[in-house]
């Protein structure tokens, strides 16, 4: 699978798992802040998880016991490519969904930076005014009041006294908290993951608890919570709830009102917030068990014949230049058999071989391979190869087993 594609899966795979969590555990209590700051390390640890590898931060000093897991998992791939080939349709889904997703991205990207560069020039149109100390911007028409970062727009002459210190401290509240940051986040990772139903779900769940946190702000002014809500009830401006910035009035005002009339949560239900840690260490678990994938379905681990041939030891056998010049020659030297591209055949043939003492190899097998001509072009270019450096262990000279996957790909 193409890497992109891997980890879009993994991200969204997480978005998934996270979103039952949040649902779960999160949804309903009235602990706003918090919710805020687990939604936005959802959606970094989603984004990161991925990336992290875990043997790296360790260091590259393993046990001996590691040794012949870590060097039979992370030993490099040799890949053979044709170009043209035949028909394959593994590549075609590859092309396709790559495709689909760059295509989605593009559109909603586009739509993106319109309705920034919408929100750009309204700010620049709007003429300033203060409003019980407040700077707001005044909108040309009667329109539902929206912020966006510290820019407040209010159409002033369309509401009452009453209504405006509502507004004001409901929309100073979006501001001073920096609110569309988490906004633009949110339509962010949305357009990433724009194939996924959660990611939209999400970018909900994002808009909503901002303005539970903005109502509440209200509410500890010592603002009527009733005569508030019907003032809710008389904005009915539902198109703004589609843009970047946060309005004060949106289309889940059902919601807002259920949280302002809900009790509010005991303080132990913090505790359960602390369920980001665990999961977060899961995800990255079951990501080094996904990259160590290769070590289950590939049958390296050796029965050894006799004593003499070791599979792990302090210096492994070396091809004479290392590692890059060994897949050089195999690239190199290596032909993809006409006929096998042809008939679109491909995949990984895994070959071992046992480094002698003096740097000679023998007793070469095909642990996994494929088709009949690519396993013997494979064992072709390795039985040329050179003599190579002979592995060491204890201070002699030992003859090992050596694994060397090699990819024949078509394009």
């Amino acid at each position: 699978m193409n890497p992109l594609l891997l980890y879009l899966l993994k991200v969204n795979l997480a978005l998934l798992i996270f979103y039952a969590v949040y649902r779960l555990l999160f949804a309903t209590d009235t602990f706003f802040r918090l919710r805020r700051a687990i939604l936005l390390a959802f959606f970094g640890i989603a984004l990161l998880y991925p990336l992290v590898d875990v043997q790296g931060l360790l260091g590259e000093k393993p046990a001996v016991q590691q040794v012949a897991v870590l060097y039979a998992t992370w030993l490099p791939e040799v890949t053979v490519t044709a170009a043209g080939g035949g028909w394959n349709l593994a590549d075609v889904l590859n092309t396709a969904c790559l495709a689909l997703c760059i295509g989605g991205w593009v559109v909603l990207s586009l739509r993106f930076a319109a309705r920034l560069a919408g929100i750009v020039r309204l700010i620049r149109q709007s003429p300033k005014m203060r409003v019980r100390g407040i700077e707001i911007r005044c909108l040309a028409r009667p329109d539902s009041p929206f912020s966006f970062f510290r820019a407040i727009f209010i159409h002033p002459a369309s509401h009452t006294d009453s209504e405006l210190d509502e507004i004001l401290l409901h929309e100073e509240t979006h501001a001073r908290q920096i609110h569309s940051a988490d906004v633009l986040i949110a339509e962010l990772l949305t357009i990433f993951c724009w194939m996924n139903p959660v990611a939209w779900l999400f970018r909900r769940e994002v808009r909503d608890n901002l303005e539970y946190l903005a109502d509440r702000q209200v509410l500890r002014h010592g603002i009527d919570s009733r005569r508030y809500q019907y003032h809710l009830l008389g904005l009915a401006y539902p198109q703004a709830a589609a843009n970047l910035y946060n309005n004060f009035n949106v289309l889940s005002l059902k919601n807002r009102i259920v949280m302002m009339n809900k009790q509010q949560t005991k303080g132990i239900g913090r505790a359960k917030y602390l369920v980001a840690l665990p999961l977060a260490a899961a995800l990255v678990a079951v990501n080094q068990v996904d990259a160590l994938a290769r070590v289950a379905e590939e049958p390296t681990t050796v029965v050894l014949q006799q004593d003499k041939v070791y599979k792990v030891v302090e210096y492994m056998p070396e091809f004479p230049g290392g590692m890059n010049s060994l897949l050089d020659y195999i690239a190199k030297n290596i032909k993809y058999p006409e006929e096998a591209q042809k008939k679109g055949i491909n995949g990984r043939v895994i070959l071992q071989f046992i480094v002698n003492t003096d740097g000679s190899l023998s007793d070469f097998k095909i642990i996994r391979g494929v088709d009949p001509q690519l396993d013997a072009e494979a064992l072709r270019v390795v039985k040329s190869m050179p003599k190579w450096t002979p592995g060491k262990d204890k201070g002699q000279v030992v003859p090992v087993y050596y694994t060397l996957p090699v990819i024949f790909e078509l394009q």
